[in-house]
């Protein structure tokens, strides 16, 4: 690893942003800032390896707006744009990186042009991407009301929530459950909690009782995408991802 992500870290925090996650051996990882309520800035950045040399002999960022700080701003969740004005292949987007001098050259160009870029950004789409995610969004906070009520910790809500549901309830999440939804590592109770909220309260929430009966989490179909977007807005929170 050429590039130092504390380096980074520490030349941005100062301009509030600060880790919002990590992949697995720094291969990526995220940097937020909120841009104002329910609006988030991230700095991403990745690192690859060219054929037959180590991780982070190349990298590449890009800056993103999203309706939540972590893992879970999925499709339709956010924007992304590369920040091919600082790579040197801007075909691609990536730097390729010889020695600790090309990596302190290419953090210094970052630091440039990321903080200002990220905020153009959400200023060019936070508005629409609020109004496109407008009734998930407040779903889901009537959603994890009914959670805090029941209980302090997702697994005190958890608990609850079982207590009250009946056999179909506890099917449908589990249904919900089984599918690829899991964005937070570690995170099924944060999912379980949701999927179980959703399961109970739809009539409330939605007015149908039915609402989730069925339905899939989908990401790829805009009108399959809500029940998609009101679970990781709530696993986010219940999580407490970095940035809220």
């Amino acid at each position: 690893m050429k590039i130092d992500p504390k380096r980074i870290l520490d030349r941005l925090a100062p301009q509030g942003f600060q880790l919002a996650f990590v992949d697995e051996g720094w291969s990526g990882f995220s940097l937020v800032r909120k841009h104002r309520k329910d609006l988030f800035e991230q700095i991403r950045i990745g690192q690859g390896s060219q054929r037959g040399g180590q991780l982070g002999d190349q990298v590449e960022a890009g800056v993103q707006c999203a309706i939540v700080p972590g893992q879970t701003a999925l499709k339709g969740m956010a924007e992304y744009v590369p920040l091919i004005e600082i790579a040197s292949e801007t075909e691609t987007g990536w730097t390729k990186l010889a020695n600790e001098a090309d990596a302190v050259q290419w953090e210094s160009k970052l630091f440039a042009v990321a903080p200002l870029r990220v905020v153009e950004l959400a200023n060019e789409v936070g508005d629409e991407l609020l109004s496109r995610t407008s009734e998930a969004r407040t779903a889901a906070t009537e959603y994890l009301a009914k959670c805090y009520a029941a209980g302090s910790t997702p697994l005190e809500m958890l608990s609850k929530l079982t207590a009250q549901a009946d056999d179909s309830h506890l099917s449908e999440a589990n249904r919900v459950l089984s599918r690829p939804i899991i964005c937070i590592p570690d995170g099924r109770v944060f999912y379980h909690v949701a999927a179980l909220a959703i399961s109970l309260f739809a009539r409330e929430v939605e007015g149908d009782k039915n609402w989730l009966v069925g339905r899939e989490p989908n990401t790829w179909k805009w009108e399959d995408r809500g029940l998609m977007v009101r679970l990781q807005i709530m696993a986010s929170k219940l999580a407490c991802e970095p940035g809220w």
